[in-house]
Formats: C-alpha cells, sequence, structure tokens
C-alpha cells in the first residue's frame, strides 16, 4: 500500500500561453484546452514564436536578492539574514513577487506607519536596528543594480504578493528591463489544460518552462492556479504568464512522494492577480 505526503516548499519567487493571433487557439485539440501546438513541444511552426514570447517574459524579470545587517543585543556583532527569489517588472518602476521575503523592518515601517509587522528572525536576540542592502540581477546572472532597500517602498501587499516601489518613477527602464503587461485573472479565460509558461532557473540563469494548469481554486481565501511543473527553489515570486499578460507568481512546490521515499508528482501552486495587483 502506498502512502502519500505532500511537501511544500516555499519559493521566491508567471503564466503564458498563446496569443490570440495564434492560429492554435481555432483548431481541433486533442484534449479540451490542450493546444496541438505546443510551446512545451515546439515544431518548425510555432518554435519561432515561442522564443519570441520567452525572451519577451525574460525581458520582464529580475533577480533579487536582500542582504539584512542585523545588530544584536548589546551590540554584540551583526546576525546576517539573505532572502532571494525572482520579481516581475511593471510600469517602469514597480517590483512585484511573493510576499515571503525577509523586508527590512525599516522599510516595513515605512509601508505601516510606524507599526512592527517584518519579517519573523526566530531564535535570533537582536535590537531591532537594522540595514538592508538589494542586489538586482538579469536573467542571466549579471548584477544590474546593488543600493540600500530604503530605495523602494512597499506599495501593497497580499496574503501572497507583494509590491515594491523605486522612488524614481523610470527605474527599471533606465536599467533596461521591460515592463510586463499584468491582468486580472478574472478578466481572462483561463481553464484547465491550457498551456502557460513559467519563470525557473538553474541556480545561475533564468528560464521559461512552458507547463499544463491542472487546476484553479481557492487556497485559504487565496485564489491559486496548479501547474504541472515544479520550480526550482529561488524562483519563487518569478512570473507566470497567459496569452503574453503575467497573471500569477510562483507561491510553492508541492511533492507527493510515495512510501518508498520516491517523488512521483512534483507540482507548483501560484498565486493568481487581484484586481488591485492588475492595475
Amino acid at each position: 500500500m502506498k502512502a502519500t505526503i505532500i511537501i511544500g516548499l516555499i519559493i521566491l519567487a508567471g503564466i503564458l500561453s498563446f496569443t490570440s493571433d495564434w492560429l492554435v487557439e481555432k483548431i481541433e485539440t486533442v484534449e479540451p484546452n490542450r493546444p496541438l501546438l505546443s510551446c512545451a513541444n515546439p515544431t518548425v511552426i510555432n518554435a519561432n514564436r515561442c522564443n519570441e514570447r520567452e525572451e519577451q517574459i525574460l525581458n520582464t524579470t529580475v533577480r533579487i536578492l536582500i542582504e539584512t545587517w542585523l545588530v544584536a543585543d548589546n551590540e554584540q556583532g551583526y546576525i546576517i539574514d539573505h532572502s532571494a527569489g525572482h520579481a516581475t517588472v511593471t510600469n517602469g518602476r514597480y517590483l512585484v513577487t511573493h510576499n515571503h521575503l525577509s523586508i527590512a523592518l525599516t522599510i516595513r515601517q515605512q509601508a505601516d506607519a510606524g507599526h512592527d509587522n517584518g519579517a519573523n528572525y526566530s531564535g535570533a536576540n537582536y535590537s531591532g536596528a537594522d540595514y538592508s542592502v538589494i542586489f538586482l540581477y538579469d536573467t542571466q546572472g549579471n548584477l544590474l543594480h546593488k543600493s540600500s532597500l530604503s530605495d523602494f517602498e512597499i506599495i501593497r501587499e497580499e496574503q501572497e504578493t507583494l509590491i515594491l516601489a523605486h522612488k524614481q518613477a523610470d527605474f527599471f527602464d533606465e536599467l533596461g528591463i521591460e515592463s510586463a503587461e499584468f491582468k486580472d485573472w478574472r478578466s481572462l479565460p483561463l481553464e484547465i489544460g491550457m498551456e502557460v509558461a513559467q519563470i525557473d532557473w538553474d541556480g545561475r540563469t533564468t528560464r521559461v518552462d512552458w507547463a499544463t494548469v491542472q487546476d484553479i481554486r481557492l487556497h485559504n481565501e487565496t485564489p491559486v492556479l496548479i501547474i504541472d511543473d515544479g520550480a526550482r527553489p529561488g524562483a519563487s515570486g518569478g512570473g507566470i504568464f497567459w496569452n503574453g499578460y503575467y497573471v500569477a507568481n510562483n507561491w510553492h512546490i508541492e511533492e507527493k512522494i510515495d512510501g518508498f521515499g520516491d517523488v512521483i508528482e512534483t507540482i507548483t501552486v501560484g498565486a493568481l492577480n487581484t484586481d488591485q495587483i492588475a492595475q
């Protein structure tokens, strides 16, 4: 008898299918909503189009590393915390990612008008003084920018999504990072069986994986998208795209393990956009 265990791994961390001008949306499908032409297995007919879509997604994606220095009690040295993942750029100045980043207490205090609900540094004794540096990398692992995290502010935080804004309106335009177009998932015909594009990486460079939607449901009041591809830790917060639109971010992965300890299935749970995030 086989026992199934679900293991969730939080990762820092988009859905893309076929654009409306693709013939694939108008031809017969093998299964409901599963196209004959697939970017997961491209042919000479659609390979160039798939490559263009992947490049478009990667051009809007950055990898984030936040290094926070916390002054220990009685000023007995420092406690150093690292938090990493991926994010998608929009409107030239905003980073959209998941909210599991260890954001410095000071920047949270700016967002909460002095009320501390910062990251939980469990087990560490620190005085509350902190300083954070944010590193931004392109999808090839090249450093684009390094500065104090105080150059950013939290403008919106939901259960599984965080939006950071740089003080400079055209900050990412000047860095050469393009902006993605966002849509509220409820305004789109997302269905089980559709193909989407998801940000993943190999530990150094970021890539796009094409995956299939397995389910769309609520998870503790958060609308989520279940796709049949497991992202690597560090891809959390990365975008999930459908039809060229950003509709979700990588939240966590789940592995199904049989009674022998073998992984028999890995899926990604993505937190879907709300209308506020899509604005």
